[in-house]
């Protein structure tokens, strides 16, 4: 259920909100790669590309399919942000 409210919150742009029901989720299930992706999406979506960029290296760490042209928006996002 939190997964699903996560989801709701980062289509509406409540990015705060769900890294809150995110966060939680890996504190207890810290192996769980959709909640990282998802949680990757909504720190990226908030600006917070570091973070973002920590949880995909993770998913990639564990061989765990990333979106292309998310991976190239972090890039570009990270490129201009120094």
């Amino acid at each position: 259920a939190l997964y699903n409210r996560a989801i709701g919150y980062t289509m509406t742009g409540q990015y705060d909100r769900a890294m809150v029901d995110l966060d939680g989720l890996l504190d207890a299930q810290p192996d769980n790669h959709r909640v990282r992706y998802a949680r990757a999406i909504a720190r990226f979506e908030k600006g917070l590309y570091p973070a973002a960029k920590e949880d995909v290296e993770i998913l990639l760490r564990y061989g765990k399919p990333v979106d292309q042209l998310f991976l190239e928006a972090l890039n570009r996002a990270l490129s201009t942000d120094e």
